[in-house]
């Protein structure tokens, strides 16, 4: 509940984070005045907080205060049994089998052995010391942090393409479903700074190196921004770390080299799946189509007939496979439908929906000829959304969990768009009118 108490300290925080943006030369270094970064921050603290107060008034807190609710478990921990016992639950292995002085704890908690959804209650323990346990402080505290990968995010969107750094900012800090999902408490937010922290340390690798191989300390730092980013990644969404390798190693080895460059991609692609798919020869529990398949059950499982879609077996063979494609590819970029929204949390990514096609359609009216490097930035988000979206669309049966889900490769096909979009053709267009 969002009491007086929440307000002030997240007024507070806020404050305070916005000082530390405007004061600190940190944020200097990235695409935006100061001004506008604390702003966005702002923006995303509203948002953080709309997204609480929607989930604790209309779906009886969800996830996001589950999460809270095991890390006071984690807080009185210290009363009970002391600082070392706070320590192993915030720090240690969440082992299945844990010592038998952590299994009362392990079972007052619904997230214990959930990896990556004890790592935000983890965050959420560690910030309750400083927010003495009110969510919405340390959603503030959360939305500063995520905002650092998500500005590492348009750093390197802004040097992969100068040109259109004004709408990837538009695109990132104001494309609702964007701004909503990554704002929460919960692993998206977490998973899209990642993904920032992964492409800007990557390609800083690439070009200190391109200019000196020897390794020094200037160069040792984005190695340790790198790892952090894989890190984070792993934890929260290992398949976005998965499905965004590829395309990541494909774009930075391509870079240099503009002959065949398209294909080459590609290749680079085929091969990287043609292993995934065939690691089962390796080890059975590798089968990447039998994990799915357990997936693609367990959301059965969860799921409700109201807010369900019908998607193909995994059994069917290679034929049912491609129409299984076809159906992710299609629910992903169409669902939920404007008309048939069964939740609140689906008028917005109805709305995108909507956005995306007149993307599309202004894409093929006022088409631009990229550059090498333009062009391989499309391949890059064009191949990671699809992937994306065929991987969450074949097991996310669900429209409500889908649309949390397909996030990030909503985001990547939005930039993928603008990359080709002429805006000097646009300004021709409405002048000529």
């Amino acid at each position: 509940m969002l009491t007086a108490n929440e307000i002030f300290f997240v007024i507070i925080y806020s404050i305070v984070f916005c000082y530390l943006i405007l004061k600190v030369p940190f944020f200097s270094r990235f695409e935006l005045s100061p001004r506008w970064i604390a702003g966005i921050f702002l923006l995303k603290v509203m948002a953080g907080g709309a997204y609480g107060i929607i989930h604790y008034y209309l779906y009886e807190g969800g996830d996001t205060f589950e999460y809270f609710k095991d890390s006071q478990v984690i807080v009185k921990s210290i009363k009970a049994d002391g600082i070392w016992m706070y320590l192993q639950l915030v720090f240690g292995i969440s082992d299945p089998n844990p010592a038998a002085s952590i299994v009362p704890y392990k079972d007052a908690m619904s997230y214990f052995t959930n990896m990556n959804s004890y790592f935000i209650v983890r965050f959420n323990a560690l910030a309750d010391l400083f927010t003495f346990s009110h969510y919405y402080a340390n959603m503030v505290i959360y939305n500063f942090f995520t905002l650092i990968g998500l500005l590492y995010l348009l750093r390197f969107l802004s040097e992969a393409n100068p040109e259109k750094k004004k709408f990837f900012t538009g695109i990132l800090f104001l494309f609702p479903s964007i701004v909503f999902w990554t704002s929460g408490i919960h692993k998206d937010g977490i998973a899209v700074a990642a993904i920032g922290f992964i492409l800007w340390f990557s390609a800083e690798i690439k070009k200190r190196y391109s200019l000196s191989p020897v390794l020094t300390t200037n160069k040792l730092w984005p190695f340790i921004g790198l790892c952090f980013g894989i890190w984070l990644l792993a934890i929260v969404r290992i398949h976005l770390l998965i499905l965004l390798m590829p395309c990541m190693i494909g774009y930075h080895l391509i870079k240099s080299s503009s002959k065949h460059s398209s294909l080459k991609f590609i290749l680079i692609i085929i091969v990287f799946y043609l292993a995934i798919l065939n690691l089962k020869f390796l080890n059975r529990d590798w089968d990447l189509k039998d994990q799915m398949a357990m997936q693609q059950e367990e959301f059965y499982k969860q799921s409700t007939n109201a807010d369900t879609l019908n998607l193909m077996e995994f059994d069917k063979g290679a034929t049912g496979f491609l129409i299984l494609i076809l159906q992710a590819l299609r629910n992903c970029l169409t669902q939920p439908l404007l008309w048939q929204v069964s939740s609140f949390l689906q008028i917005i990514p109805a709305l995108d929906n909507i956005f995306i096609v007149l993307l599309f359609l202004t894409a093929l009216r006022f088409y631009k000829k990229n550059s090498h490097s333009e062009h391989l930035f499309f391949l890059f988000s064009l191949f990671f959304s699809a992937s994306v979206f065929v991987f969450v669309g074949s097991i996310v049966p669900i429209v409500g969990a889908l649309v949390r889900y397909k996030m990030p490769g909503l985001l990547f096909l939005a930039l993928a768009l603008i990359t080709i979009i002429d805006a000097r053709k646009i300004q021709s267009f409405f002048k000529k009118q």
